[in-house]
């Protein structure tokens, strides 16, 4: 069963349709990359921490925990923020930061990067815990 539309109100449908999944797939695909270059900082820092010659494996670990911990933060928070940030300077710059939307926080600011800044946070926070439930 099929129903027909006015031409009008498919146009209109179509064009919130797009819309709508162009928003969600580009939150969905930053999340991606934010989660994955996340996983590739921990592969890295971890290699590098070994390589550091620490006296014992606490200063060890400790030094590689705090290593993650900042990579992860810039690049989960701070280059969300940036990238979605709007002000009144003018950059010329090719990167896409300080020439976003928002210039302060609004209701569709927590539904666009509040979004965005919480997702990745709760899949890291559960990702290692996956291979429990197989």
């Amino acid at each position: 069963m099929s129903e027909q539309f006015p031409e009008k109100q498919e146009k209109l449908c179509r064009k919130w349709l797009l819309a709508y999944c162009k928003a969600n797939g580009m939150m969905l695909g930053t999340v991606l990359f934010v989660s994955v270059a996340n996983l590739i900082f921990y592969y890295a820092l971890t290699g590098i921490t070994s390589l550091e010659r620490s006296h014992s494996v606490t200063s060890q670990l400790a030094s590689g925990t705090f290593k993650i911990f900042v990579s992860q933060f810039l690049n989960t928070a701070v280059v969300i923020f940036l990238v979605n940030l709007k002000t009144d300077a003018n950059v010329n710059s090719h990167f896409p930061i300080l020439k976003g939307s928002y210039s302060e926080f609004t209701v569709s600011w927590y539904q666009d990067v509040g979004t965005t800044l919480v997702f990745p946070q709760n899949c890291a926070m559960t990702s290692d815990r996956y291979y429990v439930l197989w």
